[in-house]
């Protein structure tokens, strides 16, 4: 499909530099804040750095919701893509991108509820380890939290084709892709693994500026494997649906 259908690379490719450069946004703001926090006590100078940088985080933030409804949108075309494909229509963006509409009501709270379950647990522990310098516990809780990360990456791996191909409301959307990760958890164990294991490398590059290149390399290579990912991720949803 991708073979014959490059030009499906392309959105991912956007989506990929949206999410690059608000990496590198953020990764600067650690650097000057909560690095130097975690080897020294607070002090007026950092404090000030601190109070000086929450515009930029607050704006962040919505940086961030916009590229993920982007990204949602993007990725709920994909299901559309693959279907009609296999029934041997034609690949439209327009067409893909007007069913990932209609369907956006039910995609977008359903990834919004996913990752904000594991998001705000995770951001509180962090603050209260970094406030109190205790950095053996704030890396216990990372590597907790990337547990509970590709967990979650196996039990909802395809609720973006239930989403947009099956459920009418978010709730049972989640509640279907459970049933369906949960059950098909080994074989899904592995798709889930390439994604997951490229975006740590490419977070971890972004607190080097000697790595820059290599990460826009990896943002570009991220943009190809998930691609590649997103079409094989409806082909898995409609194989499972054809032997359940």
């Amino acid at each position: 499909m991708l073979a014959k259908q490059p030009k499906l690379f392309l959105p991912k490719l956007i989506v990929a530099a949206l999410y690059g450069a608000g990496m590198l946004f953020i990764a600067a703001i650690l650097l000057e804040t909560i690095v130097p926090l975690l080897s020294q006590e607070m002090n007026a100078k950092i404090a000030r750095k601190l109070v000086l940088q929450l515009p930029l985080v607050v704006g962040f933030f919505f940086y961030t919701i916009a590229v993920f409804a982007v990204d949602v949108l993007v990725n709920a075309m994909y299901p559309v893509m693959v279907k009609d494909f296999k029934a041997g229509k034609a690949i439209s963006f327009k067409i893909a991108l007007k069913s990932a509409v209609k369907k956006f009501k039910v995609v977008f709270p359903t990834m919004l509820v996913i990752d904000v379950a594991v998001a705000i647990p995770f951001s509180l522990i962090s603050v209260m380890f970094i406030l109190t310098q205790n950095t053996l516990g704030l890396v216990f809780s990372f590597v907790v939290f990337l547990a509970v990360i590709f967990a979650m990456m196996v039990l909802f791996y395809v609720v973006y084709p239930i989403s947009v191909l099956k459920e009418n409301n978010f709730i049972s959307a989640l509640i279907g892709s459970i049933k369906m990760g949960r059950k098909n958890a080994k074989q899904l164990s592995i798709p889930s693994l390439i994604p997951f294991t490229l975006s740590i490398v490419s977070f971890a590059l972004t607190f080097d500026p000697a790595f820059l290149l290599a990460f826009i390399a990896l943002r570009f290579l991220m943009a190809l494997v998930a691609t590649y990912h997103m079409v094989l991720n409806p082909n898995i949803y409609l194989a499972l649906e054809g032997n359940r």
